[in-house]
This record gives C-alpha cells, structure tokens and sequence, in this order.
C-alpha cells in the first residue's frame, strides 16, 4: 500500500510543476516513474505467476477479509493514481499547445516583410542604429 501512497505523491507533484509551469524539475519525476512503472510490471509479473502455479490458494486467500480490504484499498488507491495520469496528460498535451502556437507566433513573426518592421531591414538587422 505504501508503494501505491508514494506513486500518487510523485505523480501529484509532477501535477503541481506542470500547473505551475516548472518544466524543468519534471525529468526527475519522469525517472521516479520509470522506477514506479518496472515495480508494476514486476508485481504483475509476480501476481500471473502465483495465479498460474497456485489459484486453490490465491482462490482461499482472496476469499478473507484482510485480502478484501487490501484490494479494496489498493483498487482506490490506483484509481486516483489514474486519475492524476488523465490530469497530468491533460495539462501537458495543453502545455505543448501553448508551445506551438508560441512557436508558430515566433516563425510568423519572423517571416513578416521587412517593412512591417521599421527600422530594419531583417528579422535580426541591426539597420538604422548607430
């Protein structure tokens, strides 16, 4: 259960930096969830192998309430993870819209006739200055 506390605090704060803007500091989370992501596919991998050689006893083990109460628990609990993965997808396809159209300003801007500019003869002329 842990685990799964820890993976929704790193994916909420990779929220906060998109929110806030702090593209920067995201490569780190994005090696935290890398690390996250090959913990899964090791206890997935883990969960096909006891389902396949022992399913009489992971059939008993699921029937207690401790087993109930954990996976009720860990159901919600990557419920929200997935929850925070649809936000933070959201806010960055929104970010990278913002990025193209700042680039597409910026090329526009750029491209425009000379005369469009006074007092230069270029994007980067330095013309008319002394």
């Amino acid at each position: 259960m842990n685990f799964y506390r820890s993976f929704y605090v790193l994916l909420d704060r990779q929220r906060d930096r998109l929110t806030r803007g702090l593209e920067r500091e995201l490569g780190e989370d994005l090696a935290e969830i890398e690390t996250f992501q090959q913990r899964i596919e090791a206890s997935e991998r883990a969960i096909a192998r006891v389902r396949n050689d022992a399913p009489a006893q992971l059939a008993v083990w699921m029937q207690s309430n401790v087993a109930a109460e954990a996976a009720r628990k860990i159901t919600d609990m990557v419920q929200r993870c997935r929850t925070l993965v649809d936000e933070c997808q959201r806010l960055t396809r929104e970010r990278a819209a913002e990025y193209r159209h700042g680039l597409s300003s910026m090329a526009e801007e750029a491209a425009a006739p000379a005369d469009a500019h006074p007092g230069r003869s270029g994007p980067f002329s330095l013309a008319g200055r002394s």
